[in-house]
């Protein structure tokens, strides 16, 4: 199981193979991971395949960031 968290300031995964919940997950140490920096840092979301994420602001004209990861 995996769950990628944005703060304002910073991006943070969680992993653990075995989680069967949310709570088993939290059991497990996050890692900062890399992130954008933008004004009212709100958006995270994986790509349907995993290999990566986009990061996301408020507003009409904000852009998204791509995040690729490697294995």
């Amino acid at each position: 199981m995996r769950l990628i968290v944005r703060t304002y300031g910073r991006v943070w995964e969680f992993r653990a193979e075995s989680a069967t919940s949310l709570a088993e997950l939290f059991e497990e140490e996050g890692v900062e991971i890399p992130a954008a920096s933008q004004i009212q840092s709100e958006a995270v979301a994986y790509l349907p395949d995993g290999g990566g994420y986009l990061l996301g602001s408020e507003g009409r004209d904000s852009p998204i960031y791509r995040v690729d990861c490697r294995p």
